[in-house]
């Protein structure tokens, strides 16, 4: 591969402002390099210990004649090697800068300035056509490490709906291909990505680019295992008659067994909440429903407890699928499943499970609310909003005015002491959901109560007191 001269690519010599953002990197090479010509430290002594355990007399005798005289080490000097690993440590948008600081640079980040003038390209071209996007994707693949070429692909690629139709499905595919052979870390986003933008396609086009997408997740490997998820997901939006959706379901399903433990979860809770798609209206259709909701509570149960607690909440987001009386039993499963699980997982558990109790007849109702108490206990504070927000959603299918306040009262407990972003997002989704507006004038009267002692025993900020009183006036009940 050739490289273009310095003087014909870069123009005049560009200052480079953010090299004082590289001295810690400059100053533990030194550092490592003067630890080596010290000798080994011992255990537990630090390289500037070693270094001041040496006499004057011993460092003295090891430095070469005529030491004292050189300059100092500059940027200049620095090793290639050197160069590269500060790069590392440069914001990217910075890299077109550095590698223009000196002739040096220019030639030791030649591949990483390949990386940067694609970005740059990819991001700020004003008509993307096919030839221009058939040349930088060319002029991606030339940069020689795949590493690099992912920063261009992940702007490049929501741009493919600015080239004519007719074009589209070649760049997305040769795209997605490319996405495969970077980094699994920095290709996996991409794919995910792009594999959600296929119900925006036109009808005619989404089954054969899902079809392709398949094709290429198994030629991928291992690493790309999460994608079989993503690619599930799809099929509540494509256009698929109901024996081509029990085929693609069937498959999705067989594939279980082959994928790691992290993948298999993801799967099935995809898989969970699919099974609407079969209409149990049709009793043929509804038999096939029963198997394969006992299939994915089978398959549940073989999951490591640490990766429970999504499918979980997914088996119980799906409880109104089964007959009414059937539902009291399976709740119970899933709630003796929930109190094995580990603290981490319990958060997605009470998104759902609070809602699905709501679905049970009436007098199971307070002795189950009960007995989710210790469990929203010992929820993790990062899992706090979606616990809260579960609790108090179902309180749009209680009768029983009581026990509704003390579920918001016990629901907002959890919230005692927390941040301000965790209560404004709380309260977002609240908004967003249209909870109160479903809540009678007794349980939002109630609600009201519980939301003003909260506010009463925390030290809230003015914006979150704000936020709250804002929330408390400007919603309420449809008949108030």
């Amino acid at each position: 591969m050739a490289v273009v001269p310095y003087e014909k690519f870069s123009g005049e010599l560009m200052d480079f402002d953010s090299i004082h953002a590289c001295n810690a990197v400059v100053t533990q090479c030194v550092q490592q390099q003067q630890v080596s010509a010290a000798g080994a430290a011992p255990p537990g002594v630090t390289a500037s210990g070693a270094l001041a355990a040496l006499s004057a007399g011993q460092r003295a005798a090891q430095q070469p004649a005529g030491f004292a005289a050189r300059r100092a080490t500059t940027f200049q000097d620095l090793p290639p090697e050197i160069i590269r690993q500060i790069a590392t440590y440069t914001p990217f948008d910075d890299i077109g800068s550095l590698s223009s600081t000196t002739r040096r640079t220019y030639y030791a980040l030649w591949h990483v300035r390949r990386s940067w003038l694609c970005h740059q390209r990819a991001d700020n071209v004003h008509q993307l056509d096919l030839r221009s996007t058939q040349e930088l994707l060319d002029e991606i693949e030339r940069i020689g490490e795949s590493r690099l070429g992912a920063t261009s692909l992940e702007v490049l690629w929501p741009r493919i709906p600015e080239l004519p139709r007719q074009y589209r499905a070649q760049a997305y595919k040769r795209i997605f291909d490319m996405a495969g052979r970077v980094p699994t870390h920095a290709g996996l986003p991409i794919r995910k990505g792009m594999i959600g933008t296929i119900p925006g396609l036109p009808a005619e086009d989404q089954l054969p680019m899902y079809d392709f997408v398949h094709v290429a997740i198994e030629k991928s490997g291992a690493g790309h295992d999460p994608l079989w998820a993503s690619l599930a997901w799809l099929l509540r939006c494509l256009p698929l008659d109901p024996p081509r959706f029990e085929r693609e379901y069937s498959a999705f399903v067989s594939r279980l067994a082959s994928l790691d433990v992290p993948a298999q979860s993801e799967l099935i809770e995809q898989l969970v909440t699919l099974l609407p798609g079969f209409c149990e209206d049709d009793p043929a259709e509804s038999a096939t429903l029963a198997r394969y909701h006992r299939l994915m509570q089978d398959w549940v149960q073989r999951l490591p407890r640490s990766y429970q607690g999504a499918p979980i909440g997914a088996l119980a987001h799906m409880i109104w699928l089964l007959p009414a009386q059937h539902m009291p039993a399976h709740y119970m499963q899933l709630r003796s499943l929930a109190e094995a699980l580990p603290d981490d997982q319990l958060g997605p558990v009470l998104r759902r499970l609070p809602t699905a109790l709501v679905l049970l007849p009436q007098q199971y109702h307070a002795a189950e609310f009960a007995l989710l108490e210790p469990l929203a206990r010992r929820v993790r504070p990062d899992q706090y909003e979606a616990a809260v927000v579960g609790l108090l959603e179902s309180t749009v299918g209680l009768d029983d005015t009581t026990l509704s306040r003390s579920v918001w009262r016990n629901a907002l407990q959890l919230l005692d002491g927390c941040d301000d972003a965790c209560l404004f997002n709380v309260v977002d989704e609240l908004v967003y959901q249209q909870l109160v507006p479903l809540l009678s004038i007794q349980q939002w009267e109630g609600a009201k109560s519980e939301l003003l002692a909260f506010i009463e025993r925390n030290p809230l900020s003015d914006a979150a007191r704000t936020k709250l009183l804002d929330f408390i006036s400007m919603t309420g009940p449809k008949d108030e």
